[in-house]
């Protein structure tokens, strides 16, 4: 039999047995081959170099987790080195032997369960170039690190120099240092992805640089020659995973590495920023923006005085929002109800500017100006965005405002036809962005892009970067559908139809007094020509010959009754 304190000793044994595993764990990482591994919150999760090549001269261990924050340590040198994130590497120098490389890995502070990680080592030789050997900002000595900082929906990406490889790092030749050419490139996370299996995966693809140039997507070139900087601007949308990546290459030799890819959702987890719940008023404004442009699709011209109100409600309201944004001291959803309320105002302003003139010319302008708009926030959407000219907010407003009136006055000498397209486009565009905003397209940021860089300071100088995905090609292609049909609709229900109605006239001769409104009929126009008689068809009156033989032949003074 067991004594009892024997059999207290057998039982904390066992219960302690996990813990102590987890915490003292240790795996092997064989370069190239990434690993996923359970990080604790409590305690240390040890890392060893294992099947390293004889001709590798350093390794690079990098460790990745979706928002919990890490700390990674070197725990194979006397220093101790130490950095801390979400998404980190370190760089290990060795000779051809990974006999001591060791890290450990643990949680830093805030995570309520295990954190899932993505564990990987690569290995490169001798004289391949060494990313961040040129550092002289960030933590460690030679840091391969990309530094993300993510505020006013834009995300700046930096990293730090290269050194080149089978040398001393000689960070000051320009012979050496302007050979080195590097390229940022970024993918993107699915857009309807928010679990870590879906973030791990991407980060999977950008941890080689043959990996991340087949895979993803280049967004800038640089060189260290003195006028170049490693540091970038891109746009970013909350709650849209990202992964960027750089890869350093040496043009004389050929071969290439890669920094340690760095993660980003546009947004702070932690501090609750990332939530795509909408609030009451939001919900109010998309659902209203998919019946008023399901409205301008399909009757906007046939119901003129309400769609001039609808854009001026529309344009009224998007100005209003721009300014009170660039105030700053407003939350967005009290911003949309205060210039909604404004955009009434707007609206009842410019049907009385048709009420007074009645110039169709006039009066479609602003909805000409409102498709201008869109049409040179698409343009602003695409890689034209990032010429370096438009880095100036004075040349980037102006360019915009050309292109805004050059679609309104190329159409305007057919104030129909402008007004149709408008209706259709900016209609297409309101139908189109319900779904977009469900499903989280890329599309809302043609108008997005637009008031941040008028809202925004600084916002110029930024790259226009989006993920396109399978949605985004889908409602792009609905919008260009609904923009074909609504012009053909539009122009084959106004057939035969005046192309404006008359203000004026009807002003002036009410509906109710005509007499054919009274009667409930409408004459048919006679056809005329120069032969036609003035009189029309009416009878002309009878001759006075047939007018006395129709009487009666008149009293002859004779046949009078003589006086009395």
């Amino acid at each position: 039999m067991f004594t009892m304190p024997w059999f207290q000793l057998f039982l904390c044994a066992v219960l302690h047995a996990p813990v102590l595993s987890q915490t003292d764990a240790t795996y092997q990482l064989t370069p190239g081959i990434p690993e996923t591994v359970p990080i604790p919150t409590t305690g240390v999760v040890n890392f060893e170099a294992t099947d390293v090549s004889a001709t590798s001269r350093f390794l690079v261990m990098q460790v990745h987790a979706q928002h919990a924050s890490l700390i990674l340590r070197d725990t194979s040198s006397a220093s101790g080195d130490s950095i801390t994130g979400n998404s980190m590497g370190m760089v290990r120098k060795v000779n051809g032997s990974a006999d001591g490389a060791r890290w450990s890995v643990a949680v830093s502070a805030g995570a309520a369960e295990n954190v899932t990680t993505m564990v990987t080592l690569q290995e490169y030789g001798a004289n391949a170039p060494v990313p961040g050997g040129c550092n002289q900002v960030f933590a460690l000595e030679v840091d391969p690190n990309i530094r993300l900082t993510t505020a006013d929906h834009r995300s700046q990406v930096w990293f730090q120099w290269a050194s080149e490889g089978g040398r001393p790092a000689s960070c000051e030749d320009a012979a050496l240092t302007s050979r080195l050419n590097y390229d940022v490139y970024v993918k993107y996370v699915s857009s309807n992805d928010d679990s870590v299996e879906g973030l791990l995966g991407v980060v999977q693809d950008m941890m080689t640089a043959d990996k991340i140039q087949s895979q993803a997507q280049k967004i800038l070139s640089v060189k260290n020659d003195g006028t170049q900087k490693s540091l970038t601007t891109v746009t970013s949308q909350r709650a849209q995973g990202a992964v960027y990546g750089v890869v350093v290459t040496d043009d004389k030799r050929g071969l290439t590495a890669a920094y340690v890819p760095a993660i980003t959702y546009g947004c702070n987890y932690t501090a609750g920023e990332c939530s795509l719940e909408y609030g009451a008023t939001e919900w109010v404004m998309i659902v209203a923006s998919g019946v008023v442009g399901l409205f301008l699709l399909i009757l906007g011209h046939a119901f003129l005085k309400t769609e001039l109100a609808l854009f001026g409600f529309i344009s009224t309201t998007l100005v209003s929002f721009i300014l009170l944004t660039m105030a700053g001291t407003v939350a967005d959803g009290a911003c949309l109800a205060i210039a909604a309320a404004i955009g009434l105002v707007g609206a009842g302003l410019w049907l009385f500017v048709w009420w007074m003139f009645s110039f169709p010319s006039v009066s479609v302008l602003l909805p000409g100006l409102c498709a201008g708009f869109l049409v040179s926030g698409v343009l602003f959407f695409t890689p034209f965005a990032n010429i370096s000219w438009w880095a100036s907010d004075v040349n980037y407003g102006l360019v915009f405002a050309c292109i805004a009136l050059f679609f309104a006055v190329l159409l305007l000498f057919s104030p129909r036809t402008l007004n149709i397209v408008s209706c259709s486009l900016v209609g297409g565009y309101c139908v189109v962005m319900v779904a977009g905003i469900l499903l989280r397209s890329s599309l809302r940021m043609i108008v997005l892009n637009v008031v941040h860089h008028a809202s925004v300071a600084g916002y110029a100088t930024v790259l226009v970067i989006t993920p396109f995905q399978a949605q985004d090609i889908i409602l792009g292609c609905a919008w260009a559908l609904l923009l074909v049909l609504g012009i053909c609709w539009q122009f084959y229900r106004s057939k035969g139809e005046p192309h404006f109605p008359n203000q004026r006239q009807q002003r002036s001769h009410p509906v109710g007094n005509r007499p054919h409104v009274r009667d409930g009929t409408i004459p048919p126009l006679p056809v005329v020509d120069e032969r036609s008689p003035l009189l029309g068809n009416q009878t002309p009156p009878p001759l006075y010959q047939e007018a006395v033989r129709n009487n009666g032949q008149r009293q002859r003074p004779s046949e009078m009754n003589p006086p009395m």
